[in-house]
C-alpha cells in the first residue's frame, strides 16, 4: 500500500545498477498519519507550511500556507471539514503567543 503511494508521488531512473536519480512528479511531501490526533497533525502542519498529508481513515490533504486545506472531491463530507477546522483552529492557538505570568 505505501510502495504504491510512494511511487505515485516519485518516479525511480535506473541508468546503471549503480546509479540512481530521482525526480518529483508532484512538489511537496507526503507524511502519513496512523491515527487522528489533531495536535500532533497541527504541530506537523504548522512547521511544514506546503505539502500534503494523509491521515488514516479521513484521506488526504493539502498544507497551504500552514494551513489544513481539504481536496475539492471531498470537502462536502461533515467529518473531514470538520477534522480540517479543529486542525486549523489547533494550529492558530499554537502560532498566538504565549502569556508569562510575573
Amino acid at each position: 500500500m505505501f510502495k504504491s503511494i510512494i511511487n505515485e508521488f516519485y518516479e525511480l531512473n535506473i541508468k546503471t545498477q549503480r546509479e540512481i536519480t530521482m525526480t518529483i512528479n508532484h512538489p511537496g511531501t507526503l507524511r502519513i498519519f496512523k491515527k487522528y490526533q489533531p495536535r500532533q497533525i497541527a504541530k506537523f502542519v504548522k512547521g511544514f507550511f506546503n505539502g500534503r498529508i494523509f491521515i488514516m481513515g479521513l484521506g488526504r490533504f493539502r498544507v497551504v500556507d500552514g494551513k489544513l486545506v481539504a481536496y475539492k472531491y471531498v470537502s462536502t463530507e461533515q467529518k473531514i471539514l470538520i477534522a480540517v477546522s479543529e486542525i486549523n483552529k489547533i494550529v492558530s492557538e499554537l502560532s498566538q503567543p504565549r502569556a508569562v505570568a510575573l
